[in-house]
C-alpha cells in the first residue's frame, strides 16, 4: 500500500483531501450510503483516433460498510480485505492470475489491546502453507520490539521509535517533538529522507539530501486552522530564492488558484481551477496545457461518468457504477 492510500481515513465522504494523481481521487466528494462503487478507465489508443479500456490497471472496486469505512477494494488481480483501512491493516490478500484463478492469499490476525499483527499466514494453489507469527519481546517496562517476517518495529512509551529490515539495511527513525514527529530514512547508514508530520499527520516539512546524505534543501508546507495546505516554500541549494506556491481557496473551500514565485520577485498565477454546482473540478488551466472535466451524474448526484477534454476531444474517461444501502 503506498503512503496516500494508508493515509485516508474515517472522513471518506466528507472531506477527502487525496491526490489527484492517486486513484482514490474518485473517492473525493461522494454522496449517500454507497455499498460498492466499481470504476473502468479509459483512453486515447496509441494513434489517438479512440478511446479504449485500461485492461492492464484501468479497473477497481471499492466496497464500503455503512459507516461509509472501506473494508475492501478489489482490482485487476487483487482483492484486499481490511481489519483497518486508515490503519493500512489487512485482514486478506488475495492474488489471481490473468484467467481470474486464485494463485496466493495471506491472511492476518490481530491483536484486539493492542492492535498488532500475531500471526501472518501465506497459502499458495500448490497447496503449501506458510505460517509467520510475528513475536513481541518485552526488552523493559517501557520497551519492546515487534518481530515481523522481514523487519522489526522498537517501542518505547507506546511509540514506535525506529523501524529496520533483518539485513540492516534500511532504517526508519522516529523523534517526536510535542504534537509532532519526525521520520528519517536511512540506507546503509546514509540518510535519504526526513518528513516531519503536525498532530493531525500533516506533512510539514522535508529535508532533501544528496547521495552522500549531505543536507541540499528543505520544503516547508503551511496551512490553515481548516487543515487546507495554503503555502509551500521550497529552498534548495542551486535555487537563488526560496520558491513560494500560495494555494487560494474559495468560500466552499475549493482550491481556485495555485500561484508560484518568490517574495523577491512575487507571485504569479500558475493553475486556475474552476467547479459545478456539485463541488466536482469542471476546469483547470495552467501546467502548459488547459484541461475540462465533463460529468454525468445519478440521482444521489455522485458522476457515474467523467471525461476530460483537451483542445476539444475527449482524451480520458472514467465510468463507474454504484450500488447504494437500501
Amino acid at each position: 500500500m503506498n503512503i496516500i492510500r494508508n493515509k485516508y481515513t474515517q472522513r471518506n465522504h466528507k472531506d477527502s483531501n487525496m491526490s489527484n494523481n492517486s486513484g482514490l481521487i474518485k473517492l473525493n466528494n461522494l454522496k449517500g450510503a454507497i455499498k460498492q462503487m466499481s470504476h473502468k478507465d479509459y483512453c486515447l489508443n496509441e494513434d489517438e483516433s479512440a478511446l479504449v479500456y485500461m485492461d492492464d490497471s484501468g479497473t477497481y472496486t471499492f466496497f464500503f460498510n455503512e459507516e461509509c469505512e472501506i473494508i475492501k477494494e478489489a482490482g485487476r488481480t487483487s482483492v484486499i480485505t481490511y481489519y483497518n483501512f486508515s490503519e493500512g491493516k489487512i485482514l486478506r490478500w488475495e492474488w489471481y492470475d490473468e484467467g481470474n484463478n486464485l494463485i496466493q492469499y495471506e491472511t492476518y490476525e490481530y491483536d484486539n489491546i493492542s492492535g498488532f499483527a500475531i500471526n501472518y499466514y501465506i497459502k499458495r494453489s500448490d497447496g503449501s502453507e506458510k505460517r509467520i507469527q510475528p513475536m513481541i519481546e518485552k526488552i523493559n517496562e517501557n520497551t519492546f520490539m515487534h518481530h515481523y517476517e522481514y523487519y522489526d518495529d522498537l517501542y518505547v512509551n507506546d511509540k514506535l521509535v525506529e523501524r529496520r529490515n533483518h539485513d540492516n539495511i534500511m532504517r526508519i527513525k522516529y523523534e517526536y517533538v510535542g504534537s509532532s514527529h519526525t521520520e528519517k530514512r536511512y540506507i546503509r547508514g546514509v540518510i535519504q529522507s526526513s518528513y516531519t508530520f503536525n498532530e493531525f499527520d500533516f506533512l510539514i516539512k522535508q529535508m532533501f539530501y544528496d547521495e552522500k546524505g549531505v543536507n541540499i534543501g528543505n520544503e516547508i508546507l503551511k496551512y490553515d486552522v481548516d487543515n487546507k495546505l495554503i503555502e509551500t516554500i521550497t529552498n534548495k541549494k542551486e535555487y537563488k530564492f526560496p520558491i513560494h506556491e500560495v494555494y487560494v481557496y474559495d468560500v466552499n473551500n475549493l482550491l481556485i488558484e495555485k500561484q508560484f514565485g518568490s517574495s523577491e520577485y512575487g507571485l504569479e498565477t500558475a493553475n486556475k481551477y474552476e467547479y459545478d454546482s456539485q463541488k466536482n473540478l469542471i476546469y483547470k488551466s495552467g501546467d502548459w496545457e488547459n484541461a475540462r472535466f465533463q460529468y454525468t451524474y445519478d440521482d444521489c448526484g455522485n458522476w457515474i461518468e467523467m471525461m476530460t477534454i483537451k483542445d476539444s476531444r475527449v482524451v480520458f474517461k472514467t465510468t463507474r457504477e454504484i450500488e447504494y444501502f437500501k
